[in-house]
């Protein structure tokens, strides 16, 4: 195939799926996946606060039905249903969703690690995003902590994983290093990591 620009000074698809944007030099491949990590939320599930969840439990279990309770409150029947079962098995039970159940780490581990990456970056050896994903990896694996079967395959922790907890932790950033001299690095008292890696 060629690489000749149509009338608008675009350039087209070029031969196994690449695509020039403008300038040959500059192009983007049609297999790259792109996708939101912020998306819009499609449904109303778990937008219901807990004390409305918690005040219509207790209203069916004095007797109300499920269907009228949940047509006056605006929560979806099996939702109302589920909620209504949790109160009567569990002792204290939760009204709102358990979005944690999947977190790799506890808050404390993840307070103690951005401190970790803190720390070291005032002592001029912060760590690029692929060496904090290895240092979750195996801060995770020394812990014996549950976490995705990918991490294994590549031996650190996903991009989604460091979106969340740059996310989680807004102290954190990430930006170019700056040149050190080696007078200043000298000037400084030796640290010891004390992640335990």
């Amino acid at each position: 195939m060629s690489t000749k620009a149509n009338s608008r000074g675009d350039w087209g698809t070029v031969g196994h799926g690449v695509q020039w944007d403008k300038w040959p030099g500059e192009f983007l491949l049609n297999a790259e996946v792109r996708y939101d990590r912020n998306p819009k939320r499609k449904t109303s599930k778990g937008s219901v606060p807990g004390d409305v969840m918690e005040a219509a439990a207790k209203r069916v279990c004095a007797g109300q039905s499920v269907r009228d309770v949940a047509d006056e409150s605006g929560i979806p029947k099996t939702t109302l249903h589920r909620y209504v079962a949790k109160m009567n098995t569990e002792e204290s039970p939760r009204f709102t969703p358990n979005y944690f159940v999947n977190r790799v780490f506890s808050e404390e581990e993840e307070k103690s690690l951005s401190e970790y990456l803190l720390r070291a970056s005032k002592h001029h050896h912060g760590l690029a995003s692929k060496e904090t994903r290895v240092l979750a990896y195996e801060y995770a694996v020394r812990n014996k902590k549950k976490f995705p079967s990918g991490w294994n395959e590549t031996k650190s922790a996903t991009y989604d994983w460091l979106y969340g907890f740059m996310k989680r932790n807004p102290s954190l950033s990430i930006h170019s290093p700056e040149a050190t001299s080696l007078s200043q690095v000298l000037t400084r008292p030796m640290w010891l990591p004390s992640l335990g890696i």
